[in-house]
């Protein structure tokens, strides 16, 4: 390996955005598919550690839809189009802030579904921080060195 070789800032944030929204998004799809079937195979992690620890609950409540629309269903399509975003090297900075506000949005939607439930969805927090990892990542590789 050449010692002098560069490492380049902006490539290895969008390999580290493309690898948290395509684990978020897998996650996302495996949650959608536990709902629809009603598998309920998740073994929400960590539920045997505290009764504020349901997975079920967070996932199937009313909360959990805008639109009558699974909100795993939105961050499946949000992270889909984040991966596109991360795979287009042209500078479209208006698309990228509407991607990040609409994550920021879900963001705060899930949280706030979770207080009002006064539960805890482990499967849903880390969502969450794969989501907050891939805009950040987003914002590097966009970022001017």
């Amino acid at each position: 390996m050449n010692a002098n070789r560069q490492v380049d800032p902006q490539r290895v944030a969008r390999m580290i955005a493309i690898w948290a929204l395509t684990v978020f998004f897998g996650v996302a799809i495996f949650l959608l598919w536990e709902r629809w079937t009603g598998a309920n195979t998740e073994g929400c992690p960590l539920s045997s550690v505290s009764p504020l620890i349901n997975c079920q609950r967070v996932l199937t409540s009313a909360g959990s839809r805008i639109f009558f629309v699974p909100l795993v269903l939105w961050g499946a399509l949000w992270a889909a189009g984040g991966v596109a975003l991360a795979f287009d090297h042209s500078s479209k900075p208006g698309l990228a802030r509407l991607w990040t506000a609409v994550g920021i949005f879900g963001l705060l939607w899930a949280i706030g579904h979770e207080v009002l439930l006064a539960t805890l969805c482990a499967w849903c927090t880390l969502l969450q921080a794969l989501a907050v990892l891939a805009m950040w990542m987003h914002y590097r590789m966009r970022a001017k060195t």
